[in-house]
């Protein structure tokens, strides 16, 4: 996800977030990705970071739940991004 968003921000030349949520701000501000969802992909980057900085502070229930739960955010994610690259 902060791989595709970073390339969308430069190739569409778009302002530099200062921080992973704020890509996806700014993303969503240029109409690639929905309001309705954003929420939910910055919640997604959140525990992208915390498992990365935190990892041994994370609750392995709290993981399995969301690998059990919500990998469908992912192809809600994908989902918005093909249908702005169509429309463009």
């Amino acid at each position: 996800m902060i791989d595709i968003c970073r390339h969308l921000v430069s190739g569409l030349d778009l302002s530099e977030p200062e921080t992973y949520a704020d890509c996806l701000d700014v993303i969503a501000q240029a109409g690639v990705l929905s309001r309705e969802n954003l929420d939910t992909f910055k919640a997604m980057v959140r525990f992208r970071n915390m498992l990365i900085h935190i990892y041994d502070g994370v609750d392995d229930t709290i993981t399995f739940e969301i690998y059990k739960d919500r990998l469908n955010d992912f192809m809600i994610f994908i989902k918005e991004i093909r249908s702005y690259l169509k429309r463009e």
